[in-house]
């Protein structure tokens, strides 16, 4: 089934929202208690949480690392530059294998693996390894992982923690949050997004939405 929605607009950020702006910042707390409470928590992270942490899609950072690229089509960002119909696969993953090695570079496993548990994620596959991205190879462990984590709490109380992801490829990430936050009443669901914060009107009820600078917020957090 698809879940029908109108979308419901959140309050939009400030300068010093986390001072100023009372709705946010009883946002934040709401999103503190349910963080703290929370069963499990399913984190979806997309382009506006590397770009909050200074990881842009253009500048030099394109340059020094897409060279090749730019001067033979003359490419702005790394964004566009994924979707030009390349005439080989092998072009094709050669710039896309090295685009996740440049944005990915397992940033957010390296997180976890800071987590009190890291030996037994790292058992389970989720850590991505350098040389299967090399190889273009995919790392199926961590769709196994993901999916029977998601399997085992289905039904209980889920924080679906969405952290800007744009509305490019919502089917990836934010319309299952949406569906799955619909389909279990434990559930809720959080967004940070700058810019594009919103929510199905009917899980409006169990939805935090912030649109706020994704950093700030977690720092204030």
């Amino acid at each position: 089934w698809f879940l029908m929605y109108s979308k419901t607009a959140t309050t939009k950020s400030i300068s010093s929202y986390w001072d100023n702006n009372t709705q946010v910042r009883r946002s934040m707390e709401k999103l503190k208690r349910k963080l703290e409470n929370a069963d499990a928590v399913v984190i979806g992270g997309g382009a506006g949480l590397s770009a909050s942490a200074g990881f842009t899609y253009s500048g030099k950072r394109f340059e020094d690392n897409f060279a090749d690229f730019i001067e033979k089509y003359d490419f702005k960002d790394m964004y566009l530059a994924g979707f030009y119909p390349y005439d080989t696969l092998e072009e094709y993953w050669a710039y896309w294998s090295r685009y996740i090695l440049i944005k990915a570079d397992c940033f957010i496993p390296r997180a976890i693996m800071g987590c009190g548990n890291a030996q037994s994620l790292a058992a389970t596959g989720l850590m991505i390894m350098r040389p299967l991205l090399r190889k273009w190879l995919p790392n199926r462990k961590i769709c196994v992982f993901r999916q029977g984590f998601i399997r085992r709490h289905k039904g209980s109380g889920v924080l679906y923690l969405e952290l800007g992801v744009g509305g490019n490829t919502p089917g990836i990430i934010i319309y299952p949050f949406w569906r799955m936050t619909a389909a279990n009443p434990k559930a809720v669901y959080a967004c940070i997004n700058y810019g594009e914060a919103y929510v199905p009107g009917e899980i409006t009820k169990r939805s935090i939405c912030i649109s706020a600078d994704i950093g700030e917020i977690l720092k204030q957090l």
